[in-house]
């Protein structure tokens, strides 16, 4: 190694060693300081995740408060209020959704520190709008995971002998290395932002696959999910390998969220060759409820969603060149070409006709 590499050679060699001090020692990012009693407020999903309730509805006058034990970025995975006094405060920042006007409201993509504090509170209404008492769920954001150098040495490149048609003459290797060919790196679809409990739902196929967790393996369909993925370019969805929600639009469905609109996808009808665009969100919400009973009808691991999707081409070129910006046609009619000088006639003159004068002729001496 060339002197002047090393000193940055070990400083990447410490931040990749402090980096995984960190995701190990950080595993937890949330705690409950404090709730009031008959609150549901709780942390999950191994301190990863925070809510006012796992698919339980809040109550009047609650006040929990959750630490951050290290710095991450808020995904907010449900944040609904009954009533525009209930909500959060993030480092003294209010949110509140009422009756859930917005689809993707709350403290999405706030970054918190150590120092940072979380306090959900409600007001006494005497227990109105119950079915709008759905509260939030709010997890870390996944850190990607984090890959080492490798420390084998690279090969030196191999020289590729040249054919050389004349068997008696040696072969001479060509002092040109061969190169592998460039391959593009392929860019992913999908990004899974959150997913109760661990493993409930992935991202496959670098990215291009987004499933729960009944993987068309013949593993069971698992009540008491809620994922979210992010759309990171525009897509259609022409792989539907399953989806099949729960007859009861209440339970295990699929959304399509923006800023402004949220959409529940039906069936497989409705899902197939749907086209998503970059920024949206894409929900898997599938409650726990006691009193479900699986249909005879469908196998459990026939429920879910394994939807495959590819890049939306760009538009097509339009047959009308666009003129480069330098070489604008100009707008104004351009100035008609001056015609060339006319000449005057002249009138011919007659001059007379000379006769060619002879040539003197030498007189000879006598």
């Amino acid at each position: 190694m060339h002197p002047a590499l090393r000193p940055i050679t070990d400083s990447f060699r410490a931040l990749l060693v402090w980096q995984v001090f960190a995701v190990a020692v950080h595993a937890q990012f949330f705690n409950l300081t404090s709730s009031t009693a008959g609150s549901h407020c709780s942390v999950i999903n191994g301190g990863t995740c925070f809510t006012s309730g796992f698919f339980e509805k809040y109550g009047d006058s609650e006040h929990c408060v959750f630490g951050v034990l290290a710095p991450t970025t808020l995904v907010v995975l449900q944040f609904q209020t009954a009533f525009s006094d209930d909500g959060l405060l993030v480092d003294g920042v209010g949110y509140t959704n009422p009756l859930g006007a917005t689809p993707l409201a709350g403290p999405r993509g706030v970054a918190v520190g150590r120092v940072s504090e979380v306090v959900w509170a409600t007001e006494n209404h005497a227990n109105g709008n119950e079915n709008s008492r759905i509260g939030f769920l709010i997890c870390a954001e996944m850190l990607p995971p984090v890959v080492a150098p490798s420390t084998q040495p690279t090969p030196a490149p191999t020289a590729s002998p040249v054919e050389n048609p004349d068997p008696l003459s040696p072969t001479t290797p060509s002092i040109h290395p061969t190169q592998a060919p460039f391959v593009a790196p392929s860019m992913p679809i999908f990004r899974l932002e959150a997913a109760v409990p661990d493993g409930a739902c992935g991202v496959s196929d670098s990215g291009d696959c987004i499933h729960d967790d009944a993987v068309d393996n013949g593993s069971t369909f698992i009540l008491g999910e809620l994922c979210e993925f992010t759309v990171l370019a525009d897509t259609t969805l022409s792989n539907v390998i399953r989806f099949q929600p729960w007859p009861d639009g209440d339970v295990a469905t699929l959304s399509v969220l923006n800023a402004s609109t949220s959409r529940i996808i039906p069936d497989i009808t409705a899902v197939t060759n749907m086209q998503l665009f970059e920024g949206n969100v894409v929900r898997w919400t599938n409650p726990p409820n006691d009193d479900m009973s699986y249909s005879d009808e469908l196998p459990q691991q026939n429920y879910g969603f394994h939807l495959c999707g590819v890049l939306t081409p760009s538009r097509a070129p339009t047959d009308t060149p666009t003129p480069s910006p330098g070489l604008r046609r100009p707008t104004s009619t351009p100035t008609q070409r001056s015609r060339a000088p006319t000449v005057a006639h002249v009138p011919s003159i007659n001059l007379p006709t000379l006769a060619p004068t002879a040539a003197p002729t030498a007189t000879p001496t006598a």
